[in-house]
């Protein structure tokens, strides 16, 4: 067997033999290696190996995992390694009598519900987001063990979710068919009513090791505490710091409540990131600090070289994107790094738009981590993207089908269905004998709309059709009927917006999206050849990736937090959220705080200033700091606040604490490289 080198806290961490423990893994701290070497030690202690089950939360980390051990240890491929779901499926396999012909399974599912939104006339059932909004909120409300009766939607109204839930039951019991939602529910339920079986699965099942800890649902929380027992040999390995999927589920306190479930169980700290430099560290325990609800932990460095947190201030989203493309490409040119080297982090898909236009400008290979998707892919942005089109000529039957009543125009089905056959959509409708004058007048108000929208630009013809038009009435009108918040719409209509603003016509506008779309389409080849790339992604999307060098776009209120983590009442796991993204990075970090948002001048996130705490002495002597007016300069002391700096011009006398607010320094090391890039 090979062997491994732990520190401190993880070899006291493997060596745990029996009883229930949490470890408490902060990023970078080696978990995965953690457990591997634990369930080589039980081996080593004549564990039969088919009595240990590994779970992760992905087959791809449940393979890393296995892999690792098989490595080390030849006899550890006997040992049961898969996801929750692969694991639950095995019990119900053999408790149940399931078979793999019995699953639905995803692109199955999606076909589905898909449908089924058609069938009860559910607005937007076409519309890829909308669709997904729904899956995961069915998911949600399953793996929290939630009743529908009592479930309030955010995406559609109460009524429309009922029934494709309920018809989407009804479609698999007739069809003899489970999804991977009914997997967890059906095996708690299962350990319930079996008593026989649950003994039958704590036999085989004498050793369990946890991986994600703090991403479980209750569900799986509550399957584990039946098969583990009161005294069970539960191993879990977690960071409450790094709980970021409460759309799924997941809770942080479940890591609290692990301790009182298991009254013995023994806690283990693993505090020691190799994966950051120290400036990074520093500044993720300056912002993690602020959660009140966490294990009380700060994380050390391990690695000497130093980086730097950076942050600035770009005009708006399209400089933002240009200095990013800039500092990559320079990058590369001055340091011999890779494209794969660096990662864009963002808080809401919306975000990417401007990046994916100027990296497409500056010819900069980029991957989406997360599942590929366009602003101008939501139902809303198509709405509007069919206006243009009519407007600029373009448009087909199926734009004027699509927006002759958004704004609602009193135009029936019937009369639209008609009108689809013929060359002139609006002169069919005219001359339906069915229309009364007030139907004929809001269609030709129509007309002299497309006629105005063709004269204008393409910013200012977005805004024509969300003013003018009452298209943002429209939206309003829409979410009040379905009971759902309009900010997340609005959020992408400001993006098409912003994006025709680089634009000179409508037509130049339609093609740009267009190619946006085909190279979006590009994405999957992308993924699967493992391509050179910068890497897109959201901060869900991030977890459990490290670059060297990290960019966090859009620090600003309202993004970062995000209005609906504030109106949800979770600010603390955007603050979650935030620390993921900072503890991607292993040199270096940027952070962007455009001053304009959406044409209006936006407010520096608040996780910014606590990012930029420091203690009330000042800097240290012998640190170099980054001034923008004086550049780089060697500190050579302070007191009370006051710092003073030796600068090429001569020894200046600065308030620290000041000048790092007011963005006057903006980067510091020790070794006086202001970019934190190493050759």
């Amino acid at each position: 067997m090979k062997a491994v080198i732990l520190d401190e806290n993880q070899k006291k961490a493997s060596e745990h033999f029996s009883g229930a423990c949490i470890v408490v893994a902060g990023p970078g701290s080696g978990k995965t290696r953690v457990i591997a070497a634990r369930i080589i030690r039980l081996i080593e202690k004549a564990i039969e190996p088919e009595t240990i089950v590994a779970i992760s939360f992905t087959r791809a980390s449940a393979l890393e995992m296995k892999n690792r051990c098989i490595s080390m240890c030849p006899k550890s491929r006997r040992v049961n390694f898969g996801t929750f779901h692969s694991v639950f499926f095995k019990i119900l396999r053999s408790f149940r009598g399931f078979t793999y012909e019995s699953l639905l399974d995803e692109d199955e599912k999606r076909r589905v519900i898909r449908r089924l939104m058609a069938t009860h006339c559910v607005e937007n059932a076409q519309d890829e987001e909308l669709l997904e909004s729904i899956i995961t909120e069915m998911s949600y409300m399953k793996n929290d063990m939630l009743a529908l009766a009592d479930y309030k939607p955010q995406n559609m109204s109460a009524s429309d979710f009922k029934r494709v839930c309920n018809s989407y039951e009804n479609y698999k019991a007739s069809m003899g068919k489970i999804d991977f939602d009914d997997m967890l529910i059906l095996t708690h339920k299962l350990l319930l009513e079996m008593p026989g079986a649950l003994e039958s699965i704590k036999s085989s099942f004498r050793y369990i090791l946890v991986d994600e800890f703090q991403d479980i649902n209750r569900v799986q929380l509550e399957v584990l505490k039946l098969i583990a027992g009161k005294s069970g040999n539960i191993f879990a390995v977690g960071d409450d710091d790094q709980s970021i999927y409460s759309f799924r589920g997941a809770n942080p306190e479940f890591m609290d409540e692990f301790e009182n479930f298991f009254t013995q169980s023994k806690k283990i700290i693993l505090d020691i990131n190799y994966r950051s430099c120290k400036e990074i560290i520093d500044a993720s325990n300056r912002v993690i600090m602020h959660n009140s609800e966490r294990n009380d932990k700060r994380m050390k460095n391990s690695r000497s070289e130093s980086g730097c947190v950076n942050v600035i201030a770009p005009k708006d989203s399209q400089e933002e994107a240009q200095t990013i493309s800039k500092d990559i490409l320079s990058s590369i040119k001055a340091y011999s790094m890779r494209y794969c080297d660096f990662a864009v982090i963002y808080r809401t898909n919306t975000q990417s738009r401007a990046l994916v236009d100027v990296f497409m400008d500056y010819n900069i290979p980029f991957s989406i981590a997360d599942r590929v998707v366009s602003v101008y892919d939501h139902w809303a942005a198509r709405d509007v993207i069919s206006y243009l089109k009519i407007a600029c000529g373009a448009g087909k039957t199926e734009d004027y089908a699509r927006i002759v009543n958004r704004p609602f125009r009193y135009i029936s089905r019937e009369a639209v269905s008609g009108a689809k056959g013929s060359g002139d959509f609006i002169a069919a409708l005219k001359n339906n004998s069915n229309l009364n004058m007030l139907q004929i007048k809001a269609l030709e108000s129509l007309e002299r709309d497309f006629t105005m929208i063709s004269r204008l630009s393409p910013s200012d013809a977005v805004s024509y059709i969300r003013t003018s038009v009452e298209y943002d009435r429209h939206i309003i009108s829409y979410c009040n009927d379905k009971g759902i918040k309009c900010e997340g719409i609005f959020e992408v209509l400001d993006e098409v917006e912003e994006s025709g603003g680089s634009f000179c016509t409508v037509g130049e506008f339609i093609k740009h999206i267009d190619r946006v779309k085909e190279e979006l389409l590009l994405q999957k080849t992308r993924k699967k050849s493992h391509a050179d790339c910068v890497t897109f992604t959201t901060m869900h999307g991030a977890k459990g990736l490290e670059f060297k060098r990290v960019f966090i776009i859009g620090a600003v209120e309202g993004l970062l937090p995000h209005e609906k983590g504030l109106d949800g009442g979770i600010l603390e796991e955007e603050r979650r959220l935030f620390y993921v993204a900072l503890t991607r990075a292993k040199d270096s970090v940027l952070i962007t705080a455009p001053k304009v948002k959406y044409g209006k001048p936006s407010q520096e996130s608040r996780f910014l200033e606590e990012l930029l705490e420091y203690h009330k002495a000042g800097a240290v002597a012998g640190e170099y700091i980054y001034h923008k007016k004086f550049k780089l300069g060697k500190v050579l002391g302070s007191d009370e606040g006051i710092i003073r700096v030796k600068f090429e011009d001569g020894i200046k006398m600065l308030d620290y604490v000041m000048c790092l607010k007011n963005r006057i320094i903006t980067a510091w090391n020790k070794s006086g490289q202001d970019s934190g890039q190493k050759k």
